[in-house]
């Protein structure tokens, strides 16, 4: 029996139920010492001129043994093949079902997430409005700020917890951001820390998009900005698909699909942060007339070095949307109250 590699390993084309105690090896090791014993035995029995008979019974013996072992061997095998399977199978069973209730949950979040949004919300605009991510209260913007922070945050132990449980063998690092779509003059505004080289690159009435916010450890990495990059809406497949009405994007091995001219993404040799990818619009959709008010993405990606099927639409998607919904109900909630302070023109969020 051939040994599992390390690479079969970590790819999960072996089952970690179907590890195998060899025990032919066992049975090897005891015909080795047999044959031994018997060669020994036949030397001692010619040089004491012993009786033809007796190394007769001496070699049947032997022989018999070695039959019976080899039938236990076999019967034993057998069974540990079978309680094997069927252990694999109930565990199947009972990982399937789980995942199934898992997307079932947050289905359930994401239809009640979206009552919620179109029972308060009944004008939905096309056009970007001018002050969102930068509103007039600084007590909007702080709770805008927290919001973000907390989602992320949340979405980061979901995630990771549900990959754990749909597969032990996954160890990938995950990082989540919330991607904005602005306006070139909003990016202008919110993003401070914007190289003038870049900032006179930003023509005013095109749409980019700005990384609001990420996961705490991609915070400390180098490479992962946040507030100091536009970067064009279609200039990178996932937001062109997502803008253009598709409801999520999906791809585990963004580097191969860039090389055949499948994707685009304008960061400079993004598969070494990167080359796993699930994103879903933070959107919504006025009932009465189907108008979308997209927010921006949010996005989580992975090296996935084992090259796993990390991502999947079948449980990964009502995660990310129940995440994404959540964004929306408050970014909406939000930019009705910055509506409202400049129209009236006084801190209203503050006076609520």
């Amino acid at each position: 029996m051939s040994r599992i590699t390390k690479k079969e390993w970590k790819r999960g084309e072996i089952d970690f139920i179907d590890s195998n105690p060899y025990p032919e090896r066992y049975f090897t090791i005891i015909s080795l010492a047999l044959a031994f014993a018997s060669t020994i035995l036949t030397g001692w029995s010619v040089v004491q001129s012993v009786p033809g008979w007796v190394i007769l019974v001496k070699d049947l013996t032997i022989f018999f043994t070695l039959l019976i072992l080899t039938l236990f061997f076999f019967v034993r095998y057998r069974m540990v093949l079978s309680s094997k399977r069927q252990l694999k199978k109930t565990l199947r069973k009972e990982i399937t079902s789980m995942r199934e209730l898992i997307a079932e949950q947050f289905s359930v979040y994401h239809d009640l997430m979206g009552r919620i949004r179109t029972t308060i919300f009944h004008k939905a605009s096309e056009e970007i409005y001018p002050h969102r991510f930068n509103y007039k209260s600084d007590s909007l913007n702080k709770l805008l700020e927290k919001t973000v922070e907390n989602t992320v945050d949340s979405m980061m132990d979901i995630l990771k917890n549900h990959l754990s449980i749909r597969d032990p063998r996954i160890n990938e690092k995950i990082s989540f951001s919330i991607k904005v779509v602005v306006t070139g003059d909003m990016a202008l505004s919110i993003c401070k820390d914007m190289p003038e080289k870049e900032k006179n690159l930003i023509e005013k009435n095109e749409k980019y998009v700005v990384t609001l916010d990420r996961d705490q450890r991609a915070k400390l990495k180098k490479g992962r900005e946040i507030l100091t990059k536009a970067y064009g809406l279609n200039t990178n497949t996932a937001f062109k698909r997502l803008w253009n009405e598709e409801t999520y994007f999906v791809e585990n091995d963004l580097k191969q699909k860039f090389d055949k001219g499948e994707y685009k993404n304008e960061t400079y040799e993004f598969w070494k942060k990167y080359n796993s990818t699930f994103v879903v619009p933070i959107v919504h959709v006025e009932p009465s007339n189907q108008k979308r008010t997209v927010f921006g993405f949010l996005t989580v990606d992975s090296l996935n070095e084992s090259e796993h099927e990390l991502f999947t639409a079948n449980d990964t998607l009502s995660i990310m949307n129940f995440g994404a919904d959540l964004l929306a109900l408050v970014m909406l909630n939000i930019e009705l109250l910055d509506r409202l302070e400049n129209a009236n023109g006084g801190d209203y969020a503050n006076k609520q």
